[in-house]
């Protein structure tokens, strides 16, 4: 007797017509019979097989009706075998060679039948499905198993030496309820080339099928040179133990190498719902998947889902806090076991410090028992590909035991994370090489990356690139390096950033070619955020560096050491603190968004003229320029950070009422003078500091509103409530250059003449702020901000500014510019004496350095009232301007030496400041000695 196959002669499909044309078990003989009459055959064991043509049935009949042969080979095309009536087909139905469903053992028929030279194997297919019992071990000569739908073997013992024939969706083994399985498989292969855990008995219908999956690992492992490949067909599969790959060898009591690849259907963007998912949900104390002492072994297209459940708290709050902070309370976080999707050598030689892993296997034997062995070698060449991992503490970790070692050679790639703590764990040194490229993260992440707080907390060697993340993530790195590796970043996007986090070492980490864009204020952080950039030894290269669409500074820590920006863009001036932990910034070759601006506080750099002419540059450059005989000159600027702490009151603190919480964000009142209100406007940023010297510095916030009392400011730290703080604007710096006559005792500069620049850009509120750089207005208290003040308003009709102090002096043609441009050398400097020295008289120019010198004159006889001398340029400074220069008495005779005046000429080939005398003639044979300095 035998299972009917319908087929299809045109497409080779399945179907139910009523009309069927079968081959007689006993003469081979083809005729047309009803369904019923094969059901009466089948009952009566007077059919063997069943071949069905249901479409173009007459044309088939009138060909193939009286030729068994030509219908035989027309099956064979179809199917691949070839139809032969009776009990000597080369791989029989259990049933047709005495192999029995009813519950009694059949290892000894099925010994026999496999023993049988003519056959190549069995066919285990029964009608409506059932189960082959064996109790013993059972040799399949390396014959071929084939399983129907529905049949399978239960029991207990082995069943080796055989090649499994059956689909990916098909249970073939009933393993038993409990405990590791009951039949053991030795394989030669599969005809699907990989094994399915629905072998097992595995389906994705919501029960528990950890058993037969960690089954379906075993028997890769145990079979890795005929089959190492486990796949996951589509389906969501309920796992309540964690799924280990390993090879323990009991002889020599160690772990052993293997390799295993576990596959599924999931692709790099799946959605929720589709491919091939493992749900751990209800196992929020362990891992999902452990990889222990694997080469090569791999995990790909599988999506992983956990059971951390963190609430989010809302933007404020998850940002203001420290990722050290996520959790949900309940899900595992310890040292050496937290609660992860992958590990990679979850297990070292004894039991950690936290305990270990606890509960048990899918085999329910306590995962304590798996701390054994003992050697300290780790995972190499781990892959992890197309992986999505969400709803863990942590998505995966290497090393987490604190004993093992290697863990080398991770390579990550296409990878998804969704609401986690952390995404990634490095817990040891000698993880090198590791690599993780194409990542895609969403909702909530805690951190991406960190190192030094589990296992051993000595980082590892780590390499990321193209990593997109949307969504809220407080922060992207924590990586104490501690002098061992560092890590290189290539290509990343934040979409939503809190901070970058820390990174500190002497080696130092890379970000390149990457995007920051961190949290906005209004929608997301509601406070002004601390070092948003913060850490040593860290290279920014090319890199875009901004609070997207706000306009607002990012800011930045540099902790004990310095941190370098190469080719990078910000949308404002960066907050950088530079008296903050002794730390500092190099800014090469950077700029503001929109701006010609280049940032230099710390290097020195060379310009062309033409091109410095419409820039404005900070820190130490040479600027070279060409003068009309062709010759190149070479000038040196000095000057302060992009941005500059400016006092709001500037002799004692200032005191906060109070903070209050409105709308989502805290606000607060400084309560100010009607002098001190005049330095503040509405979207300034103010910083503070508790000791009044810089030192320190924090944002506090965002300007709001002004009046001569109070000033109010939104975004402020909630750690801030009531208390006295020193409070300072944070202004930028512009490029502008102009004249100006001042009077002594006022604040307004009159006579204004633009010379590079937007005067009414400069002035206005909001991103520039009007802030000045000139030693022409009277000091304050704040020595660390000599030279500053704000310009409050311009009048462009009246050719006039009015500014927050008064002038010091009372000069005509003063030039105003916002670098600290030193004069060019003596040598480039022309002294010509004047009429009033009288004969024979002479004068020279003796360099100090490049911001100071000194002129002295020695009269000769007829000296008299008019011109002393003039110093002059020989060609003109950047831009067809030079600095205002300041000529203060040197000695008692030209300290006495009434009428002394400085004129400012701006020229384009030359440019003459002289010195004049009064009423009084000058002493005959007497020598005056001035200081030059640049303002």
């Amino acid at each position: 007797m035998g299972i009917k196959k319908y087929i299809d002669f045109n497409t080779g499909s399945v179907s139910d017509s009523e009309i069927q044309l079968v081959a007689d078990g006993t003469t081979g003989a083809l005729s047309k019979v009803s369904l019923k009459q094969q059901k009466d055959y089948f009952q009566q064991g007077l059919i063997s097989g069943s071949f069905v043509v249901t479409s173009s049935f007459n044309t088939f009949s009138s060909s193939y009706s009286n030729d068994s042969a030509s219908f035989n080979t027309r099956i064979n095309a179809i199917t691949g075998s070839t139809a032969v009536s009776g009990a000597n087909t080369s791989i029989p139905i259990a049933l047709n060679v005495g192999i029995l469903a009813n519950g009694t053992n059949q290892i000894s028929n099925l010994n026999t039948v496999f023993s049988n030279a003519n056959y190549s194997g069995i066919t285990i297919d029964y009608i409506g499905g059932g189960g082959i019992y064996i109790s013993g071990s059972l040799n399949c000569n390396g014959r071929t198993l084939r399983f129907v739908s529905g049949s399978y073997i239960y029991g207990t013992g082995s069943v080796t030496n055989f090649t499994l024939d059956c689909g990916l969706t098909q249970k073939c083994f009933d393993i038993s309820s409990s405990g590791r399985p009951s039949i053991t498989l030795g394989l030669n292969g599969t005809t699907q080339g990989k094994l399915s855990p629905y072998v097992f008995g595995a389906k994705p219908d919501g029960n528990d099928c950890a058993r037969a999956l960690q089954a379906t690992i075993d028997c890769c492992i145990a079979n890795g040179s005929a089959v190492n490949e486990f796949f996951l067909p589509d389906g969501t599969y309920t796992c309540n133990s964690p799924l280990i790959q390993m090879n323990w060898n009991p002889g020599s009591s160690t772990y052993a190498f293997h390799m295993i690849k576990m596959t599924g259907t999931n692709t790099f963007s799946s959605a929720d719902g589709f491919g091939s998912t493992i749900d751990f949900s209800g196992r929020k104390d362990s891992f999902g998947i452990g990889v222990q002492l694997g080469k090569g072994a791999s995990i790909s297209g599988i999506k992983l889902i956990g059971g951390f459940n963190y609430s989010f708290p809302g933007a404020y709050s998850f940002y203001s806090s420290s990722f050290s902070q996520m959790t949900d309370g309940v899900s595992r976080d310890t040292t050496y076991s937290p609660n992860s999707g992958i590990v990679v050598d979850p297990f070292g030689a004894s039991i950690p410090a936290d305990g270990g892993w606890p509960n048990n296997d899918a085999y329910s034997i306590p995962l304590s028992t798996y701390y054994r062995g003992s050697g300290g070698a780790g995972s190499t060449g781990t892959c992890l590909d197309q992986v999505y991992i969400r709803n863990f503490v942590i998505g995966v970790i290497s090393s987490p035991n604190g004993s093992t070692a290697n863990a080398e050679e991770l390579d990550m790639n296409r990878m998804q994370f969704g609401n986690m703590k952390i995404c990634i764990v490095s817990c040891q040194s000698q993880e090198k090489n590791n690599c993780c490229r194409m990542v895609e993260a969403w909702g909530v992440i805690g951190c991406f990356f960190v190192t030094g707080i589990y296992g051993a907390a000595s980082p590892g060697s780590y390499f990321f690139s193209q990593l997109n993340f949307a969504g809220f993530c407080n922060q992207m790195v924590y990586n104490p390096e501690q002098s061992y590796f560092p890590t290189m970043w290539q290509n990343i996007y934040f979409e939503s950033l809190g901070k970058l986090g820390t990174i500190t070492g002497t080696d130092s980490a890379t970000i390149r070619d990457s995007t920051l864009n961190f949290a906005t204020l209004t929608a997301e952080v509601l406070q002004y955020p601390d070092g948003q950039i913060s850490g040593q030894g860290i290279y920014f290269e090319n890199c875009q560096i901004r609070m997207f669409g706000q306009n607002s500074p990012v800011t930045i820590n540099a902790v004990n050491g310095p941190l370098y920006f190469s080719n990078c863009s910000f949308d404002v001036p960066p907050f950088y603190n530079e008296d903050y932990n002794q730390g500092y910034c190099s800014f090469s070759n950077c700029n503001v968004a929109g701006t010609n601006f280049l940032m230099n506080p710390n290097d020195m750099q060379t310009i062309s003229g033409p091109s410095f002419s419409n820039t404005f540059a900070y820190g130490n450059i040479k600027v070279k320029i060409g003068n009309p005989q062709g010759a190149t000159r070479i000038y040196n600027i000095k000057s302060s950070n992009p941005a500059t702490r400016f006092p709001i009151n500037r002799t004692t603190s200032n005191y906060f009422v109070s903070s209050s919480l409105v709308s989502g964000y805290h606000y607060t009142y400084i309560s100010c003078s009607s002098d001190e209100y005049l330095r503040v406007k509405p979207n300034d940023w103010l910083c503070y500091d508790l000791l009044g010297n810089g030192v320190g510095s924090k944002m506090l916030g965002i300007v709001t509103t002004v009046t001569t009392a109070s000033i109010q400011v939104q975004y402020v730290p909630q750690a801030i409530t009531t208390g006295s703080i020193y409070v300072y604007n944070w202004l930028a710096l512009h490029n502008i250059s102009f004249t100006g006559d001042l009077t002594n005792g006022s604040n307004i500069i009159t006579n204004v003449s633009v010379i590079d620049g937007t005067m009414s850009d400069f002035v206005a509120t909001g991103l520039w702020g009007g802030l000045l750089q000139s030693r022409t207005f009277t000091p304050s208290s704040d020595a660390w901000n000599f030279g500053m003040c704000r310009l409050m308003s311009y009048n462009s009709g009246a050719n006039t500014i009015t500014v927050d102090r008064q002038a010091g002096v009372t000069k005509s043609k003063l030039l105003f510019t916002n670098t600290d441009a030193t004069i060019e050398p003596a040598s480039s400097l022309i002294f010509l004496t004047g009429s009033a020295i009288g004969a024979a008289g002479t004068g020279s120019i003796t360099k100090g350095n490049d911001s100071h010198h000194q002129l002295s004159v020695t009269t000769g006889t007829g000296t008299s009232t008019g011109t002393i001398g003039s110093v002059s340029f020989s060609y003109p400074f950047a831009g067809a301007y030079i600095p205002s220069i300041n000529f203060s008495p040197a000695n008692s005779l030209a300290a006495a030496l009434s009428g002394s005046q400085q004129i400012f000429m701006d020229a384009t080939g030359s440019a003459n400041y002289t010195i004049n005398t009064g009423t009084s003639a000058l002493a005959t044979s007497s020598t005056y000695i001035w200081n030059i300095q640049a303002s």
